[in-house]
């Protein structure tokens, strides 16, 4: 029994600290060694490189995707640069970033990140939405398991019932639904924006790469998007999802 509780007593401390600490897949290697010191010896193109191939591994953390922005927009690439900020943003919901994405966009001409006090609350959802998730699953079966010991005991409670029954409908619908859609930025040269899916339909507008859109539909060859609160067409190939 002593080994028993003793157990139940470090799970909840281990459930604690894996909550409190950031699930973030944060780089750590020789490579991003190399990599900053190149940064710091003003080598740029060289760091980059590295960077961007730890990156591709999957491995980052918000200072080396801050830096691989900083290398973009200092090379005059303003669509990768955007396009690291807002990743950059999505770890860390440093508010300030989107003031620096608006200003970029707007010195460069470029539309779609105008931003609200809603999107700044998605982002702290989203970087969040993994913990809230177990946080409340672990309510879903506090409460399960009262309901079902009241049950037991013969005792109706329909207040209990019922927080089950809402806490279990919020777990349900965060984990199958999205608050946010889904946005890209245009990185095709001279795009064009049509009025369907085919390159015989009407033309809608061309556009520069690096303006950020809301997409609607995806496809393999075509993704439907919204641009100035209208609908159009553009070939899948000239935009990259935005993570």
């Amino acid at each position: 029994m002593q080994k028993q509780s003793h157990f139940l007593y470090k799970v909840p401390l281990f459930v604690v600290l894996w909550l409190v600490f950031p699930m973030t897949n944060y780089a750590s290697n020789k490579s991003l060694v190399e990599a900053d010191s190149l940064f710091v010896n003003k080598k740029y193109t060289e760091s980059f490189g590295i960077y961007n191939g730890i990156f591709e591994q999957g491995q980052y953390s918000p200072a080396m995707i801050l830096k691989m922005a900083f290398i973009k927009e200092g090379l005059s690439d303003y669509t990768s640069a955007l396009y690291y900020l807002d990743f950059y943003f999505k770890l860390t919901s440093d508010f300030k970033v989107l003031t620096k994405m608006e200003e970029l966009a707007e010195k460069n001409e470029l539309k779609g990140y105008k931003s609200s006090d809603f999107d700044y609350f998605i982002s702290i959802y989203f970087k969040h939405k993994t913990k809230l998730s177990i946080i409340l699953s672990l309510v879903c079966i506090l409460l399960f398991s009262i309901v079902l010991r009241q049950k037991l005991k013969g005792v109706r409670s329909y207040g209990t019932a019922l927080l089950f029954l809402l806490f279990t409908s919020v777990l349900f619908y965060i984990s199958n639904f999205d608050l946010h859609s889904k946005k890209a930025i245009i990185i095709g040269k001279n795009a064009y924006l049509m009025e369907g899916p085919s390159p015989g339909s009407e033309p809608v507008v061309k556009v520069e790469k690096g303006h950020k859109v809301k997409i609607i539909e995806e496809g393999e060859v075509w993704s439907k998007i919204t641009w100035e609160n209208q609908e159009a067409y553009i070939r899948s190939s000239h935009i990259i999802n935005l993570l």
